[in-house]
Formats: C-alpha cells, structure tokens, sequence
C-alpha cells in the first residue's frame, strides 16, 4: 500500500497543497506498484479530499472530538462524511472492533443516501474492502467483518423515530444534514 507518511517525509511536506497532490499522484503513476496505483484511487484523506472535507488538515485528531462541516448543496458533505467513516474503521482503528450510528433526518435517507446512494458507505469502499462489508436493510446497519474476532459496524437511525436512540452506545456518531438529497 501506499506510506503517504514516508512520502511527505521524504519530499519535506508536511500538508499538501493542489500542486504537491499532483506531483504525488504522478509520482505513483510512475513509480509505484499495480497495487499502490489502485489504492490511490481510494486515498480520500491524503489526496483526494478538498482541505475543508478532511477535519484532520486543521488540526490534530487528538484535539478534536466534533467536526461541523457545513456547506452547502453538492459540497461532498455526505462523501466526507462515509470517508471519514471508511477511514475510522479500515485505517485508525483496523483491530477495533467499532460501533458507528449514523442518524439521518428521514428513514428514505438511510438506504437511498448514506448506506447505498452514490456517496453513501458502500459506494466508498475501495473494492478490497467491500468484500469485507455487508449492508443488513432488515436492521438498518453494516457490518465490516475481519476475521472471527474482529466487527466492527454502523448502524443506521432515522430521526422520524427517535425512541429506537434509546440505550445505544457508540464509540462515535455521525449526523449527516436535513435536505441530504
């Protein structure tokens, strides 16, 4: 896979700018393996994200614990948003098993926009990792499974029935805007 991290050490740069991602993107292309090519295609984080869809380009993660993006209509706020999620379960905490809810303003949101729809989670996931997720519609939730032990998952939560918030416990809580469509 790609060690962006090494990248930016041996280049000098600590955040990159629009030129710099495609000075790394060509340098990928050119240099790097079959395999490092296509994960680049799924590196959201370091290459392909605008800086105000990434919260960690403004400060370190260990100094934030809520992140508003708000912006307008077709401002990626949905595609953020499963990224970030992407990059929780699969990159910072891949031994963790995790437990994500994801409240949306209406129960039509949950299948059509933030689970399935174009930006939405699954829509996200590089194909490696897709065989590894499993959309349950029955109970309204993902499930990431990575060997016997480890599960992580999202499950998914509609504002038009707030009783079913009762008693649940995340270790994180991803609330996508009204007028998500």
């Amino acid at each position: 896979m790609i060690d962006f991290n090494d990248f930016k050490k041996k280049s000098g740069i600590t955040r990159m700018n629009e030129v710099e991602k495609l000075q790394f993107v060509e340098h990928i292309y050119k240099t790097g393996t079959e395999e490092e090519r296509a994960a680049l295609a799924y590196d959201w984080i370091n290459v392909w994200g605008r800086d105000e869809q990434v919260p960690y380009h403004f400060c370190k993660t260990d100094e934030w614990d809520t992140w508003l993006f708000c912006a307008g209509r077709g401002a990626g706020k949905t595609k953020s948003g499963a990224e970030l999620v992407r990059h929780l379960i699969f990159d910072v905490f891949p031994e963790f098993p995790l437990r994500i809810g994801c409240i949306t303003p209406r129960f039509s949101d949950i299948e059509g926009v933030v689970a399935l729809g174009d930006s939405g989670v699954m829509n996200c996931l590089a194909p490696w990792q897709r065989e590894k997720a499993r959309y349950y519609s029955t109970s309204r939730k993902i499930v990431f499974n990575e060997g016997e032990t480890f599960q992580s998952e999202i499950r998914f939560y509609s504002a038009d029935d707030p009783e079913t918030l009762r008693g649940n416990q995340w270790h994180f809580c991803w609330l996508p805007p009204r007028g998500i469509n």
